[in-house]
C-alpha cells in the first residue's frame, strides 16, 4: 500500500472550483488499495468544512484524512503547559482548533501567553498593534505557514505569510512556523498510518512548501502545475529542490502511476 499526501489549494481545487480530473485520480489510486490524505497550509477552515467541500467535488473524504496547519499549530502549542491564553489572528479553523485543545482564545487583548497567526482576511492595523505589543512583552510567536499567496479561481490572494511578515517587521521577532515545509505534519501522518517513507508521495503546487516538505522528510515528491508554480518557473528551481516528478495536472500521472 502507498500513501499519497495531497495539498488542497492549487492541487485539488482553486477556491471553489475543482481542478479537472482530480476526483478521477483519487478514485483510481484508492481502487488499487492506496490511501489518500490531504495536508493543507490553509488554516482558515475546520476539518468538517474541508470534508464537506471535498464531498461536493465528488471526492469522498473523512475528517481523519484531512490535516490542517491550524490543527498542527494547536497540537504543537499544547506541548507548552504554561501557555493558556492566546491572541489569535486567523479565521474559524484556527480559532476552533485552539479552543478544541483547551486554550483561551482572544482577539482583543495583548495580555496573552502566545500569539498565533494564520490566514486572516480581516487583518487590520489594530490586530497588528495587539500582536506587536504581546510579542514585545514576551509572548511566544507562532504561525501556521509562510505561504505568501493563496490561489483562487479568480487569481492569487495574499496568504498568511504576508501577515506573518508584517508582524515580524514591527517586532523584530521571527515566528516559529508549524506548517509546510516543517515536516511535523507529515511525520504525524506517517506515524498514524504506520507507513515508511519509501511508500509516501507528496503532491503539491509549491516548491517552497510542498516539495521542500517532501525533501526534508525523505519521501517522493511530485509537482503539479495547476496552482502557484507554472512551466516558466521550472528553470528557476535549484537542483537540490527540484521535485522527483513534474506533471501538468494530476490526471497526467494516471498512466504512469496507476496502471
Amino acid at each position: 500500500m502507498k500513501l499519497w499526501v495531497l495539498d488542497l489549494d492549487g492541487v485539488v481545487y482553486k477556491g471553489n472550483a475543482p481542478i479537472v480530473g482530480v476526483s478521477i485520480f483519487i478514485s483510481r489510486v484508492r481502487e488499487r488499495g492506496d490511501e489518500v490524505v490531504f495536508l493543507t497550509n490553509n488554516s482558515a477552515y475546520t476539518r468538517t468544512y474541508y470534508r464537506e467541500k471535498l464531498w461536493r467535488m465528488d471526492i469522498p473524504a473523512q475528517e481523519k484524512d484531512i490535516y490542517t496547519s491550524a490543527g498542527l499549530l494547536a497540537g504543537y502549542l499544547s506541548e507548552f503547559p504554561r501557555i493558556r491564553r492566546v491572541l489569535t489572528i486567523g479565521e474559524e479553523g484556527l480559532h476552533f482548533s485552539l479552543r478544541k485543545k483547551g486554550f483561551m482564545v482572544t482577539t482583543q487583548s495583548s495580555s496573552v501567553d502566545a500569539v498565533a497567526a494564520g490566514l486572516d482576511r480581516r487583518f487590520n492595523y489594530r490586530k497588528l498593534f495587539l500582536a506587536q505589543k504581546a510579542i514585545l512583552s514576551g509572548a511566544k510567536f507562532i504561525g501556521t505557514n509562510r505561504d505568501a499567496t493563496l490561489p483562487t479561481e479568480n487569481g492569487l490572494l495574499p496568504g498568511s505569510g504576508a501577515i506573518l511578515k508584517a508582524i515580524e517587521e514591527c517586532t523584530g521577532k521571527e515566528a516559529e512556523v508549524v506548517g509546510k515545509p516543517n515536516p511535523l505534519g507529515l511525520e504525524l501522518i506517517m506515524k498514524e498510518r504506520n507507513v515508511s517513507k519509501e511508500d509516501v508521495t507528496v503532491i503539491g503546487d509549491r516548491i517552497e512548501t510542498d516539495i521542500l516538505l517532501g525533501k526534508k522528510a525523505g519521501v517522493k515528491t511530485i509537482l503539479v502545475l495547476t496552482g502557484v508554480t507554472g512551466k516558466e518557473d521550472l528553470k528557476n528551481i535549484s537542483p537540490e529542490n527540484f521535485p522527483d516528478q513534474v506533471a501538468e495536472k494530476l490526471t497526467n500521472l494516471l498512466c504512469v502511476e496507476c496502471g
